[in-house]
Formats: C-alpha cells, sequence, structure tokens
C-alpha cells in the first residue's frame, strides 16, 4: 500500500502547478473527482495560410511561419470521449506563440482568454461533432524567421459536473523544421547504416570509439564540410569519407571533409566514420556529446546550412536526470514520468529540478532523456513503458527489494526477470552505486 501511494503521489506531480490567475475550469478541476476520459486523446490541426478551416481533423502539425505578429491558425480536437461535454480549459506551452482569439464550437462558448488558455465553457451538455472543440488564432510574440520550435498543448476537459480529466496533445505542433539532419550512430562493425545506436558505454583512457555520420534530407549533392564534436571527454583520432570526398584535416575536435563540384549524392546519408578516443579515464563517468556540421551544398556554390545532431551520443548514462549526483524521487523520477507521458517545454521540468542541478532548462533535459532512452528499457523488452519500466525505477529509489521489485511489473518480452537482473541493471544506471 505505501509502493502505491508514493506512485500515486509521483503521478499527481507530473502536470505541476501554475502561478496564474484562477479560473473558473480550473476551480471546478479542484473540486471534481477523475473521471470516464483518462484515455481520451487531444489534438491539433494546423491549418495551411491561416484559412478557416474546415471542422475536421486533417492530421496537419507541421509548417513554416516568419516574422513578429504573423497568425497561426490551429483546430482543436479530441477523440474518444465519453458522452457529452460540459466545457474545458486549453492550454499552450511556449514562448514563440501567444493566443489572439479563439471560437468555440457550437453548444460551447469562449469564456476568456490568456496569453496561454481559453476557457470554454457550456450551461448544458454538448456532444462535439467530429471531435472539434473549436479555432485557436495564435501570433508570434518575437521573428521566428527560419527558427524551428514545437508548440505542446493540453487540455482540461470536463466530463460532467462531478468529473473532469487531463489530456495532453501526442503529437505537438512543428514550426520551420529543416528537412536536413544530422544523425550519429555508435557503430563498431562499420556497416554504413544508421541503426540508430546513440547510448553506449566506454571506460579508461585512450578507449576507441566507432562513429558513423550521417546525412540526410539534402536537396543536392554536397561537396565537403566541417564535422564539429563539443565535449572535453573524447577528441578526434581519424576520419575516413565516403567514397568522393576526402579528409583534408583534422583536430581534435573538428573533422574538415572536401571534394570536388558538382558534390557527391551519400548513399543511405552516409557521410563518413570517424573514430573518436577518451581524452580521460572515463570509467563510470556519464556524459554527452553533441554534433554539428557546416555543409557546403553542390548545387548552389559557395552556400552552406548548419547542421546540429538532434539526438547527441549518451555514455555511461545513468538516472540522474537533471545533473546533481543524486537519483531522486522528486526531481528525476518525476522527470522520467514526465518525459514517458510526452510532455514537454516548461511543464517537462516545472518544480522538478534540484537546486544543484546542472541540467536546468528543458532542452537540456530533454536531449539528456532522448539521449538516454534506450537505458530506459529496464525490463530489456525494447519499449520504455510506465507501468513496467518507470514502476521498476520507483521501486528502486524507495529501496524496494527481492520479488517485491519486479512484481507485476515485467513485460511479456522481457529480457531481464529476475529480481537479481532487474536490481543489477538498476544500480548500473545509479551514479551513487558506482
Amino acid at each position: 500500500m505505501k509502493t502505491l501511494y508514493l506512485f500515486v503521489l509521483c503521478v499527481a506531480c507530473v502536470v505541476g502547478t501554475s502561478d496564474g490567475e484562477s479560473s473558473p475550469i480550473a476551480e471546478r478541476r479542484a473540486k471534481v473527482a477523475a473521471g470516464a476520459n483518462a484515455n481520451a486523446r487531444l489534438s491539433l490541426d494546423l491549418i495551411p495560410n491561416g484559412g478557416a478551416g474546415n471542422q475536421r481533423n486533417d492530421g496537419n502539425t507541421a509548417g513554416t511561419v516568419a516574422g513578429v505578429g504573423t497568425d497561426v491558425v490551429v483546430e482543436v480536437f479530441t477523440t474518444g470521449l465519453v458522452g457529452p461535454t460540459f466545457g474545458g480549459q486549453l492550454s499552450f506551452d511556449t514562448d514563440k506563440l501567444t493566443i489572439k482569439s479563439v471560437t468555440a464550437t457550437r453548444g460551447l462558448s469562449v469564456f476568456g482568454i490568456t496569453d496561454t488558455t481559453a476557457d470554454i465553457l457550456t450551461i448544458s451538455a454538448t456532444t462535439l461533432t467530429n471531435g472539434y472543440w473549436g479555432t485557436c488564432t495564435l501570433t508570434t510574440t518575437s521573428d521566428v524567421t527560419n527558427m524551428a520550435f514545437t508548440v505542446s498543448a493540453s487540455m482540461i476537459v470536463l466530463d460532467n459536473n462531478v468529473s473532469a480529466d487531463s489530456l495532453t496533445a501526442a503529437t505537438p505542433l512543428t514550426f520551420n523544421a529543416s528537412s536536413d539532419g544530422l544523425s550519429l550512430d555508435i557503430d563498431a562493425s562499420d556497416n554504413k547504416m544508421n541503426d540508430g545506436n546513440t547510448a553506449g558505454t566506454v571506460a579508461g583512457a585512450g578507449t576507441d570509439i566507432v562513429v558513423e555520420v550521417f546525412i540526410t534530407g539534402l536537396a543536392g549533392p554536397i561537396i565537403g564540410g566541417e564535422f564539429s564534436i563539443d565535449t572535453d571527454m573524447l577528441t578526434v583520432k581519424s576520419a575516413t569519407a565516403t567514397p568522393g570526398l576526402s579528409v583534408l584535416g583534422t583536430t581534435d575536435t573538428t573533422v574538415s571533409i572536401g571534394g570536388f563540384p558538382p558534390g557527391v549524392t551519400l548513399l543511405n546519408g552516409y557521410l563518413g566514420t570517424v573514430t573518436l578516443t577518451t581524452a580521460s579515464d572515463v570509467t563510470n563517468v556519464a556524459f554527452t556529446v553533441s554534433a554539428s556540421m557546416n555543409v557546403a551544398d553542390g548545387t548552389n556554390i559557395g552556400e552552406t546550412n548548419m547542421l546540429t545532431a538532434a539526438t547527441p551520443l549518451s555514455f555511461n548514462p545513468d538516472l540522474d536526470i537533471d545533473g546533481d549526483g543524486r537519483v531522486e524521487l522528486l526531481t528525476d523520477v518525476i522527470l522520467i514520468i514526465r518525459y514517458v507521458l510526452f510532455i514537454q517545454g516548461e511543464s517537462l521540468i516545472r518544480g522538478s529540478i534540484g537546486p544543484d542541478a546542472t541540467r536546468t532548462t528543458p532542452q537540456a533535459i530533454a536531449a539528456y532523456l532522448q539521449s538516454l532512452n534506450p537505458a530506459l528499457d529496464i525490463d530489456g523488452d525494447g519499449r520504455v513503458e510506465l507501468l513496467t519500466d518507470v514502476i521498476l525505477i520507483i521501486r528502486y529509489v524507495l529501496f524496494i527489494q527481492g520479488e517485491s521489485l519486479i512484481r507485476g511489473s515485467i513485460g511479456p518480452d522481457a529480457t531481464r526477470t529476475t529480481p537479481q537482473a532487474i536490481a543489477a541493471y538498476l544500480q548500473s544506471l545509479d551514479p551513487t552505486s558506482q
């Protein structure tokens, strides 16, 4: 019972609190119990060119926007609602856009809006047509030209006068995303295929790590560029380039690659292989390696594009998410829960960063969790899930051992299935147990 209570406490901390003023939705939400719509889904549909919309979810979640004071029109939908609704509060999590206006579907009314929230209410229960709640017009707060950013959303849905549920949009809106992408693959086999290996373990000083470099989405051939790593744990030892390109030189942190016009079209996006070596003894030291590349375009001579690897390499990962040297229930574990629940932006970190943390921004925490993702598969079934892997982490942090550690929380396809195997794996992710 103690374990169940503490887990419920953790989940209750997931959404966090807001410092904003109270609203009718928030007041009613505080008085009601969880409802029947916990499994309902919230989704956003971006209207191209700021049009009127069609009150049907076309699944548009990506677009481009430029300038300051530019309007973005979004339709809001829920699916899987059980019965009619009495309204809800829609919230956006972004510092790039504010709410300009909102119109509600027939039967609902907009009670009030702030920069980030909209209260939508009704006197009598309303059944939504096609799940359509209404249309929001957002406007850019600063010049976002060529700036890539995302917009997350959540909604408190009032099922009736006695129950409510909080929903989070599974897919955020994405703006100005580049089609070009740089990615890294830890690969000792040198198969020139991107296997998505971004996490590994390494020990000692002078230990080699082989990394393959890939670029996708280029509009044309490539004639070269400069690849850079950002870390003081590794240095560049050597590099090879794909046929048609040559390594012109290396430093401790860069590799210069060149070729002749019209350049080379990369096979499977493979650019080359870089061998890195540890600069000091990194045994049991958790660290990440970011990378970027200034790419010279073979189509537009003289023009370059700066690409940054979306997922950094992660070595010797541990569960100290905020980097304060400890693994704690109300900081690190809460951050893991929110990550698994797809919570993003400021809502990811609100109230859950330790006073001695070295990772303190939503971007830093999200990047670390993304790089840690493979290691969060505690039972080894190929998935990271709330009711297996996260429960095992919570129990471990609460010092629960033996059969009680794993009871009811091992997936059917798990490869680690005993208390001993799970405990040993979790200890390997605990910096305080090394």
